[in-house]
Order: structure tokens, then sequence, then C-alpha cells
């Protein structure tokens, strides 16, 4: 049983009425009910398969009452039954005169309550992507303190980093100071053979952008993807490029730069996505 089942459920049992809570996920998909008070119920509670139609005059023609509890966003009905579910052959009915008090009560609780649970998931989420990222840094980390040649680790880091953020393709790029170019130490979802060096001249290319400019750099999609990453971007998603410097007292010394790409769903790279590359191309710079 779900919180909010729970809640229905302690109602049910304070007032002697069954309730349901039904969402609309899409305008071209049935409700779903995510919530009530008795597995019993859910069929004496079932909205209509259109989105369109009222629900309280639809409610309303059946005895029943319908409170609308979600946002423009996410339509949602709180549904309360005129009884609870046949029991023993006998329907219990309410006997309480304060029922619709009581229902009103229950109507201003449920958006609170479902505020709560997603606020407490997107927390769940958060801390679990959080945890990936410090375990991420702490391989990563003591990865390259072992001593080991940023050549060396290059792969490792690019498939840890590119698993963390949901790349499919990714390429670690480092520069050549003797020809001026950058040249690919670790490829991910891509062949050596198709992967060239670059020339840091060529500006119109992410990973260039990144490398002289030592600022991150995002194509959304569509041309200036397969423009600025050729290989990476060949599909028109999302691609990200994070410049790889060594910061010391002596001064600033462009290494190379990370580049990531093939999210599903062609889905964005978020501010979190660009602070953990940036913060794994940072370690790399230190080795």
């Amino acid at each position: 049983m779900n919180t909010l089942s729970a809640v229905l459920a302690a109602y049910r049992r304070a007032s002697g009425r069954d309730a349901a809570l039904w969402e609309w996920r899409a305008p071209d998909q049935p409700p779903l009910m995510v919530a009530a008070s008795d597995v019993l119920c859910a069929a004496a509670t079932a909205l209509p398969d259109s989105a369109h139609e009222d629900i309280a005059h639809w409610a309303g023609r059946r005895g029943w009452r319908a409170f609308p509890v979600g946002t423009n966003m996410l339509p949602a009905w709180l549904v309360i039954a005129p009884a609870c579910a046949v029991r023993d052959g006998q329907e219990e009915r309410p006997g309480n005169v304060q029922a619709e008090a009581v229902d009103v009560l229950l109507s201003e609780l449920v958006p609170h309550v479902r505020r709560l649970l997603r606020e407490r998931d997107g927390a769940t989420h958060e801390l679990a992507e959080r945890y990936e990222e410090i375990s991420l840094l702490y391989a990563i980390g003591e990865l390259l303190g072992s001593g080991t040649s940023v050549e060396a680790a290059a792969f490792t880091v690019l498939r840890e980093l590119a698993q963390t953020v949901g790349a499919a393709r990714g390429a670690l790029m480092l520069h050549d100071p003797v020809r001026e170019v950058l040249v690919p130490a670790a490829l991910l979802g891509i062949t050596p053979s198709e992967m060239t060096v670059v020339s840091v001249r060529d500006e119109r290319l992410l990973a260039v952008r990144a490398f002289t400019t030592g600022e991150t750099c995002v194509e959304d999609g569509g041309a200036p993807s397969r423009i600025g990453a050729p290989l990476l971007g060949a599909d028109g998603g999302p691609v990200l490029a994070v410049p790889i410097r060594r910061i010391s007292s002596a001064g600033t010394v462009a290494l190379g730069a990370v580049l990531l790409a093939g999210r599903a769903g062609d889905a964005p790279f978020s501010a979190g996505d660009r602070k953990l590359v940036t913060a794994i191309a940072s370690q790399v710079g230190t080795t």
C-alpha cells in the first residue's frame, strides 16, 4: 500500500466511505488510479475514458463527489463514493452527518500529501545521483592519484563518465602542441578509424571551442550538433564538450577536451551533468 492509499484507507475507517485518486498522465491515454481506500472500490469509482468530460457533473449523476486536486499540467480528481464496497453481501453506508466536511478536509489534504511525496521522491533521486557522482569522483581520483598517466586512464575515465551521465558516445581528446591538433586518446561508441585528429584552428568544432576558450560548450541538437561534432552529433542529438586544463601557480595550460553525446531520447545535458563532467576534467588536468 502506497502512502496516498494509506491516507485514503484512514479516511475510510473514519468516515465509512470509499475514495480513490485518479490522474490523467496524457490526453490520449485512459485515466490511471494511483491510490484507493480499498482494493474493491476501484471499479466503483472508475472515471470516464474522455479527458474532456466534466468530472464534477459525471460524478454527481452517479451520486458520487469529485474534487479536483491536480494541476493544469497533471489533472487529478479525488472521487468519493456514497458507500463502501459490499462486504458479506451487505453494503456498508456512512452514518456520519458531517461526511461532507470530512470530504472537503480530505480534498484539501491530498494535494499537500502529493506535493510532499513528489518532493521526497525528487530528493531521493537527487541523493542517488549525488552518490553516483561522489563515487565516480572518488574512483577517478584514486585512479589518477596512483600515478597512472592521462593517456593510460583515458578510456576508463571516459567510460565511467559517460555511464554516469547516460551518454552512449564520447571522446577524450588531448592536445599535441607540436602539430597543434587534438588527438583522440579514448573513444566510446565510435571506431578509431572514424575519428581523426582535428586542428585547434577549426573553431567550427565543439572540442576546439572548449579547448581554446576554456569554457563548457553545448549544442542542444540539430544542425549545430552535426557541424560541431560530425561523428558524435551525427544523429542531431545534444553534444557536450568540456575543456581539460591544468591550473597551477605557473599559469593555465590547455590539455584537451572531453565530448559526450548519445543520450537516450536526445535528453539535454543538465546543469548537474555539466558540473560533474567539469569536475572530472579538472581532476584529469591535475595529473
